[in-house]
């Protein structure tokens, strides 16, 4: 095999990458120790699930490796001079990744482990280890700019880096699973330089490691699930340079230091998951720079500093689960830089405070889950810099200030879970710049004000929950840059106006859950960019209006659960560009028209639960570029037609719980580019099913009376997936002698259960 091997490297002599996967032999092959001249250009190594592997030949030869890689080779120990093999060293590599090296003890970075000029590995950008509990580098490791360790703590460094000569300085540290007892964290100091410090799952300390304040360039600070920090050290202040810190899940800290005040140059703060937090420092206003300021799931904070006032730079400001806040600083209105407020799950906050309404800047605003909030502020109309609007969960709101009107520049507006709401304001009409409207779960709403018609930039709206809401305003149809709209459980709502004709930029209609509608407007054939109108859950719809037949653009149309729904027109041929068609659940339907054998785009058709179905059209067969075809519950139909072999280009047949249906017509062997067959309640399967030379996957369901599988499936080298469920004779076929025929089928599950033929069933 390595022969082969050998021949083929020759002839690869400007690969760049090679992974090397579940090798079983102990060493590499002697003419491995020539591979940098059989691949000198070779960039990325690999070498993974080498179980019995337990030396490397002189892969540091490598004269353009730039990435090298060891996963689970739990037999090598050791990387020593022959690795390195002669003069050199090993200067252009940048990435060393490590994982599962469990019993990895030693690599040499000089030719004899111990002092020397210089490093062999001295231009290291990247150096992760992942469970290597027994690794350490000899003298030293690699000064690599940027380490990542998880469960590895001996690869830090113990003696610093001598004087071994380096291009790289440590810029990034990141250690997960930290399990560093006090007197090792003293190894950090030969890490000054680092700028971004990352340590996830320190679980042993108390207080944060003095060594750590000799980090005098750090800029990034993170700090997640140190579960027993009860106290940061007051040093933290002279950190000067840091700009980012986040503090996650640190349930026992209760205050930050009052040196925090210090940190000028800090952009941003997050705090989350901080639970025994209950007080911030009230010093926070010195933090002239910060930017974003977050925090998260700290449910004791009763109040935030005044001194916040101060935080003229601060653009976003979130709280989210802080749900002992009770007030917000009255000086709010004094962060002129704010462009994004968001309070979400703060149900003990009552109010908001009057100086908010100088946030002249702010651009979005989001109130979630605050339910002790009855009303939103007059002013709210002088924020006039607002471009999004969302109130979530405001079960007391029942109205909307009038004020509203004034924001002109907004463009997003979401109102969700207001259960009282029962008016919007008439003004709503003002807001000229609105494109996204959406409404959700507001149940006493009846009506929209007439004013929306004057909303000529709106192009989403969404109406989903009103369950109250009895009719839409005439002038819906003034909506002239509309192009998505959404209803959707509005069983109150029995027609639609018939202004809707005039929205000639809509694309996307859904009338979803709408039990009340009992006919669409005749004007809908008007809406000539339509491409997707799907109907669902709208019992009470008879039939389709006439002018339907010229949604020309049409390229999807569902009907679900339209129970009434007794006759498709003939005119549905005319929809020339429909690409998916799914009929489900409409039990009353017998036929489908004659006319749809001229839906030439058709690449998808679904007859799902069509229960009163009894027969296809024959012309179906001329749906030539036809890929999917699924028929599902439909206990009436008895035969399908012949024409059906025409549909050469059908990738997926699906049949199933169509009892009658227990046999696939002669001409189906036409269907050569079939790749998938779905089958259920068939008797038997044709010999010529082995024709399907693409065929890759057949899954069986609930035949009782199918005892096996024609011979010419052998055929079907292409078959990756024989799924067998609910077929007891057919399985029972599968595990005699006759399992030599799907033997070289890769994947096979019976009653969903691994089959291997030849072995027993494996769970």
């Amino acid at each position: 095999m390595w022969t082969r091997m050998k021949r083929c490297l020759r002839t690869y002599y400007l690969l760049e990458l090679l992974k090397v996967l579940w090798y079983m032999c102990k060493d590499f092959p002697n003419w491995v120790s020539g591979i940098s001249s059989y691949l000198p250009c070779l960039i990325y190594l690999c070498l993974s699930n080498l179980a019995t592997c337990d030396s490397l030949p002189a892969f540091g030869r490598l004269p353009n490796l730039r990435f090298f890689c060891m996963k689970n080779m739990p037999t090598i120990r050791k990387i020593g001079r022959e690795f390195y093999d002669g003069e050199g060293n090993c200067k252009k590599l940048r990435i060393i990744w490590l994982e599962r090296m469990d019993n990895f003890e030693e690599w040499w970075t000089t030719r004899s482990g111990e002092e020397d000029r210089e490093f062999l590995i001295p231009n290291l950008h990247f150096l992760k280890a992942v469970d290597c509990p027994k690794l350490s580098f000899l003298p030293y490791p690699p000064r690599s700019m940027h380490w990542s360790l998880d469960n590895s703590d001996k690869v830090l460094p113990e003696r610093g880096f001598g004087s071994l000569a380096s291009s790289t300085l440590p810029f990034r540290v990141v250690i997960n699973n930290c399990k560093y007892p006090p007197d090792m964290w003293v190894r950090f100091q030969h890490l000054a330089t680092i700028e971004i410090f990352q340590v996830e799952g320190c679980s042993g300390l108390r207080t944060f490691p003095d060594i750590l304040q000799s980090f005098v360039s750090l800029r990034e600070l993170y700090l997640c699930s140190w579960e027993n920090l009860e106290i940061l050290p007051e040093w933290l202040g002279q950190l000067i340079c840091l700009e980012v810190i986040e503090f996650i899940n640190c349930p026992v800290l209760t205050t930050l230091p009052t040196s925090l005040q210090n940190l000028t140059s800090l952009r941003e703060l997050l705090l989350r998951g901080c639970k025994g937090l209950e007080t911030l420092p009230e010093g926070m206003g010195r933090l002239i720079s910060l930017e974003k300021f977050i925090i998260m799931d700290c449910p004791k904070l009763t109040f935030l500093p005044e001194s916040m006032k101060n935080l003229t730079a601060l653009i976003e400001l979130h709280l989210d689960g802080c749900k002992g806040l009770e007030t917000l600083p009255e000086g709010l209105g004094l962060l002129i830089s704010l462009k994004k407020f968001v309070i979400s799950n703060c149900p003990k906050l009552t109010y908001l405070p009057e100086s908010m309404k100088k946030l002249a800047t702010l651009i979005e605003l989001r109130l979630d889950g605050c339910k002790r909030l009855e009303t939103l502020p007059k002013w709210l109309g002088l924020l006039i810099s607002l471009k999004k609007i969302v109130i979530n969960n405001y079960p007391m709101l029942t109205f909307l200030p009038e004020s509203m009107k004034n924001l002109t520049a907004m463009k997003v507006l979401y109102l969700y879970g207001c259960k009282e709401l029962e008016i919007l304001p008439e003004g709503l009409g003002m807001l000229i710049s609105l494109e996204k409207f959406v409404l959700i779960d507001c149940p006493k709403l009846t009506f929209l004000p007439e004013s929306m018609k004057n909303l000529t930039a709106l192009i989403e709206l969404r109406l989903d929950g009103c369950k109250g809401l009895e009719i839409l305003p005439e002038g819906l149809g003034l909506l002239i840059s509309l192009e998505k709209f959404i209803i959707n459980n509005c069983p109150k709502l029995t027609f639609l106006p018939e202004s809707m004709k005039n929205l000639t930029a809509l694309i996307e209609l859904w009338l979803d859950g709408c039990k009340g509608l009992e006919i669409l407007p005749e004007g809908l054939g008007l809406l000539i960019c339509l491409e997707k109108f799907i109907i669902m859950d709208c019992p009470k719809l008879t039939f389709l209006p006439e002018s339907m037949k010229n949604l020309t653009a049409l390229i999807r149309l569902l009907l679900d659960g339209c129970k009434g729904l007794e006759i498709l027109p003939e005119w549905l041929g005319m929809l020339v560009s429909l690409e998916e068609f799914i009929i489900i659940d409409c039990p009353k339907l017998t036929f489908l028209p004659s006319s749809m054998k001229n839906l030439t785009a058709i690449t998808e058709l679904r007859l799902d639960g069509c229960k009163g179905l009894e027969i296809l059209p024959e012309g179906l067969g001329l749906h030539i570029p036809l890929k999917r075809f699924v028929i599902n519950d439909c206990p009436m139909l008895t035969f399908l037609p012949e024409l059906l072999g025409h549909l050469t280009a059908l990738k997926c047949l699906d049949i199933q719980s169509s009892p009658n249906l227990t046999y696939l017509p002669e001409s189906m062997k036409n269907l050569t580019a079939l790749e998938e067959l779905w089958l259920e309640g068939f008797n038997s399967l044709p010999e010529w099913i082995g024709q399907f030379i693409y065929l890759k996957e057949i899954s069986i369901f609930d035949s009782p009376n199918l005892t096996s599988l024609p011979e010419s499936i052998w055929n079907i080298t292409t078959l990756e997936l024989l799924y067998i469920y609910f077929c007891p004779r057919l399985a029972e076929w599968c595990q005699r002698e006759d399992a030599n025929k799907i033997s070289r089928i890769p994947k096979i599950m019976l009653d969903g259960e691994i089959f291997i033929p030849g072995q027993a069933i494996d769970g």
